[in-house]
């Protein structure tokens, strides 16, 4: 366990300093035109192209996340389009990130992201004060978004639960989008912020990675786990995901991580 964390912080320290803390980078584009404010019924009529522009907007994860049949429909559009479009091409990989992000923005896990960012960008920085102790407990603890607990402190079921669904459900995406990209990269003309891809595809499949009994999903069984359901499976040994070989790999090399991972995940 101890050499799991030390890797999760090494690759997430590096990843802070080709990543911003922002999701709204993943793709980059202009987040003041041509779409200030967008409307459910401008989403629904959009094609896969305008959906990539209307991302700029912070309306457009707003509407979706209060209208959950528009973004499904909008995640129709979007893996019928990636079905017809090569993967090798641009209009695919900004598709794929374009999935995850609405997966991501629509829940808290885009907060819990962005939360991740911060700290290990602190950490890389040497915030905190040199010769302090680091409380990691607190800052782990400080990594929930506020919107995921309850008054008392407790979590709140529901929005854990999507969060923690939120971070699988991108991470499907990401896969496609590694095996898409290959050891080459991303496709010429691909307004991708591969730093950004990076953080969020790293955590995304970590989650993902958790062993989950069938009958749960990923967001459920962790609920129980941490509430002492009765009755909850004891979770079976956690490996982490392959950071030297596939997908996961080609996402985090695509950011000038390959070394790193080959160094801290080699026996």
């Amino acid at each position: 366990m101890k050499r799991t964390i030390m890797i999760v912080l090494a690759i997430a320290v590096a990843l802070s300093m080709t990543a911003c803390s922002a999701l709204d980078a993943l793709l980059s584009v202009n987040v003041f035109a041509p779409f200030a404010g967008v409307s459910s019924g401008a989403i629904e009529k959009a094609t896969p192209d305008e959906l990539i522009t209307m991302s700029g907007s912070e309306s457009f994860y707003e509407t979706l996340a209060a209208k959950p049949e528009l973004k499904e429909t909008v995640l129709k559009t979007i893996d019928e389009a990636m079905a017809e479009a090569p993967a090798s091409s641009a209009t695919y990989q900004e598709l794929a990130v374009l999935g995850a992000n609405i997966e991501l923005q629509t829940s808290p896990a885009g907060d819990l992201i962005n939360n991740i960012g911060g700290l290990f960008g602190s950490l890389a920085s040497g915030d905190g004060g040199e010769g302090e102790d680091v409380d990691f407990g607190d800052m782990i603890a400080g990594l929930i978004p506020p919107e995921v607990k309850n008054a008392d402190g407790s979590l709140d079921k529901e929005a854990f639960v999507a969060m923690i669904d939120a971070l699988v459900a991108a991470d499907a995406y990401y896969e496609r989008l590694g095996a898409a990209i290959g050891t080459d990269g991303y496709a010429a003309g691909a307004a991708i912020s591969a730093g950004d891809v990076a953080q969020a595809a790293l955590v995304s499949a970590i989650i993902a990675a958790i062993p989950t009994p069938v009958g749960y999903t990923t967001g459920q069984y962790l609920y129980d786990l941490q509430n002492d359901v009765p009755g909850t499976p004891e979770m079976a040994e956690f490996s982490m995901p392959d950071m030297t070989t596939g997908s996961l790999y080609n996402i985090l090399a695509a950011a000038g991580l390959g070394e790193l991972f080959a160094s801290q995940t080699g026996e």
